[in-house]
């Protein structure tokens, strides 16, 4: 089969706040994306009496911050209600929770906020049974460890958003998959070796069909923070790696030096070159756009903490630090002056209210009880912020 991508513009009329329901919106999304869909699949063939699993981004950290950072529930509910009026057998809604949250949390706060169909089934990842898929290119794993809905469902619709990455660069579809993956692979692979893991997992199994939401995309400190950007496109393929090419390129990146998309291309997995990819709807080149791109270098709140590198410091590691100094940033959390040392030291002894952040560097510093140690390898995402906030808050 032909590798398709469909590019189309949004002119309908939507929210800015993605997190009110309207029921004119989401059937003027209905209506759009099946128009867009149809240009690349015949939807009643691959629908009716299937087995439908949706992986959406619904991570909903920290949702009253910046509710851009995931999947447009409008557009999920729109998609939601077009699978069912071709009679699919049963429609599964899979997601894993993040940042200390159970995936439970984030679909009660979605059900908070919208009417979910009675027909949509949602399925925890974070408890449902795993089953071992092999991986074709095995460059970190021979196998993975995934969810059974995702690998038992006759038909796999992958909904991710558009946004920047301080890791990855872009988050896609490829991306968005990785939140099939347990807490332990997250976090083991959630440094400078995740692109491996991206690949396997893309290896394992491949959306049938892949669905990136730009409608309000974001750009600058991605995936969490950033700034949203009203782009109004929608990419649909039925590759993932086509569509994350397409769409990194709408975003002013050069897919074959996105790391990633470029590894997969490599591995046979896809294509990222516009001349093997039969391109459908819109131009993207009248609709490109140029994103700002993530930092993971970035310290929001320089003026009060000090970051000291030593030597090696992985990428997970930065990642890690500003996603929570961003968090801290976000919440207009008062700290008192502190140092933390990241990476491998030689001959330095840490002073109080010094933080030795992560394995590595834990392992090479010095340290005595005035400094606080923040273990893992890297440290999950929202350690600092809770060490800071339990240890360092400014008394007023």
């Amino acid at each position: 089969m032909a590798v398709k991508v469909a590019v189309e513009y949004f002119d309908g009329m939507l929210g800015f706040d993605p997190l009110l329901e309207n029921q004119q919106e989401i059937d003027s999304l209905r209506l759009f994306l099946e128009s867009t869909l149809t240009l690349i699949f015949d939807l009643k063939t691959i629908i009716e009496n299937k087995t439908i699993f949706i992986k959406p981004n619904l991570n909903f950290v920290p949702v009253k911050l910046n509710p851009y950072a995931m999947t447009d529930p409008r557009l999920l509910l729109a998609l939601i209600r077009l699978i069912h009026a071709y009679n699919p057998k049963k429609i599964i809604l899979g997601e894993k929770g993040g940042q200390k949250r159970l995936s439970k949390f984030s679909y009660d706060l979605l059900c908070q906020h919208f009417s979910i169909p009675p027909y949509v089934e949602f399925v925890p990842l974070d408890t449902e049974k795993r089953i071992e898929m092999d991986t074709l290119t095995e460059m970190s794993s021979q196998t993975l460890s995934l969810p059974e809905s995702f690998a038992r469902a006759d038909v796999v619709i992958d909904v991710a958003k558009m946004k920047t990455h301080s890791l990855t660069e872009v988050s896609l579809g490829m991306k968005n998959l990785f939140g099939l993956l347990t807490d332990e692979e997250k976090i083991k692979q959630h440094n400078d070796d995740i692109i491996f893991k991206l690949v396997d997992l893309l290896s394992a199994r491949q959306p049938d069909i892949t669905i990136i939401d730009g409608i309000f995309a974001l750009e600058g400190q991605g995936p969490l923070y950033g700034i949203p950007r009203r782009s109004n496109t929608v990419i649909v393929s039925n590759e993932c790696l086509a569509a994350d090419a397409v769409a990194a390129f709408l975003m002013g990146f050069e897919p074959a030096q996105i790391a990633h998309l470029a590894l997969a291309a490599r591995h046979g997995l896809g294509k990222i070159h516009f001349n093997e990819i039969e391109l459908k709807g819109k131009n993207p080149d009248a609709l490109r756009q140029k994103f700002i791109r993530a930092d993971f270098n970035l310290n929001p709140v320089s003026d009060i903490v000090d970051i000291i590198k030593g030597q090696d410091v992985p990428s997970g590691y930065l990642n890690a630090i500003s996603h929570s100094l961003e968090r801290i940033f976000y919440e207009n959390i008062k700290l008192s002056p502190l140092k933390i040392y990241v990476g491998k030291f030689t001959n330095i002894f840490p002073g109080s209210k010094s933080i030795i952040f992560g394995d590595i560097t834990a392992d090479t510093m010095p340290h005595n009880d005035a400094s606080i140690v923040i273990k893992g390898h890297p440290p999950t995402a929202f350690a600092l912020y809770d060490a800071l906030r339990a240890s360092f808050l400014k008394v007023a």
